[in-house]
């Protein structure tokens, strides 16, 4: 019965407008009732913070990294959803660098039913102003980057295309709208001089290996950013069980409980909308993707989807650097 409903789900999803704002709203307005009840159970009934995951993952052997010696005249960019992830890596990134640059993404899509999900990317700025108290003014830039149509072009042209044969990876929105933020995180660093990069990565989020935080896409993650001499800092706090603890403890916010605290994300962060639907797909479809990941997945995402299109992805960096002078971009 749940093969049924995943094939039917699979064919209602490929007549939706290709335009992944467009499907994000839909999403949302049909498993708004789905976020409700979580929403709820969550407020009412929160889960227990601090508890290491139970799955046995290649996340286990996976060691974080230190950030590297004398980078305090250097600035870093972090890719920044305002959550406790983000901020807990721009804490972190301020007590080595001299500036961190906050790069917040967004897109098109702006439904929020009844009030109850406001993804608004100036959500961000609650965190970003509590770093700068503690850390000072002037120590972070906030940029926010509508990265929409380069999303819509990865996931439409070489996403949807290599994984035709399982229905749940063509909702696994995850893999082509991250690709799509660090090509613009790139660009940024690129045209602002930024030698290293960074993310709220963690192993919570990185036990599958079709999540984009599992070890073997963060390793594809950091070859791609060699090639423009930029060093990718994978999350010196990958393995960290609570991050609203450990920034309670660095004195950024005082929020008891913020990673199971609802209405704390809510007011901090933008909401995935997509990622609703794509619970379902995994749940009705038991791909491969249920699986943990083990030493044997040795292919990341950037290899598995996108390997004969690394290369174009280079050029369109490159084109984009030369189409706006870093004097026009990086202030704004």
């Amino acid at each position: 019965m749940k093969r049924i409903l995943g094939i039917y789900l699979d064919k209602l999803w490929t007549i939706l407008p290709e335009n992944l704002d467009t499907r994000a709203d839909i999403c949302l307005a049909v498993t708004f009732p789905v976020i409700l009840i979580k929403a709820l159970r969550k407020t009412f009934f929160p889960a227990k913070t601090g508890t290491a995951p139970s799955t046995p993952t290649a996340t286990e052997t996976f060691k974080a990294e230190a950030c590297p010696p004398g980078t305090e005249g250097e600035d870093i960019a972090v890719r920044y959803s305002g959550g406790d992830d983000s901020t807990l890596v721009a804490a972190l990134s301020a007590q080595n660098f001299r500036k961190v640059h906050l790069l917040t993404f967004t897109s098109d899509s702006r439904l929020n039913l009844f009030g109850f999900i406001n993804s608004d990317p100036e959500n961000t700025k609650v965190n970003e102003r509590n770093l700068s108290e503690k850390y000072g003014e002037g120590r972070f830039h906030h940029r926010i980057i509508n990265f929409g149509q380069l999303r819509n072009e990865i996931y439409f042209r070489d996403f949807l295309p290599a994984c035709r044969e399982d229905n749940f990876l063509k909702s696994c929105f995850c893999i082509p709208c991250t690709l799509a933020m660090h090509i613009e995180t790139i660009i940024y660093c690129l045209r602002n001089g930024i030698r290293f990069a960074s993310d709220g990565s963690n192993n919570e989020s990185g036990l599958l290996y079709w999540q984009t935080q599992n070890p073997f896409n963060l390793r594809e993650v950091s070859e791609f950013y060699k090639r423009f001499g930029i060093t990718y800092i994978v999350n010196p706090a990958y393995h960290c069980t609570d991050t609203g603890e450990l920034l309670n403890r660095l004195g950024v916010h005082d929020v008891a409980g913020s990673k199971k605290n609802y209405q704390h994300r809510r007011r901090t962060q933008q909401f995935c909308h997509l990622i609703q639907i794509q619970t379902v797909c995994r749940r009705l479809c038991g791909t491969p993707g249920d699986r943990a990941a083990t030493s044997g997945e040795k292919a990341g995402h950037l290899s598995r989807f996108f390997g004969d299109s690394l290369d174009g992805y280079e050029r369109h960096i490159r084109t984009k650097l030369a189409e706006v002078p870093a004097s026009e971009y990086g202030n704004n």
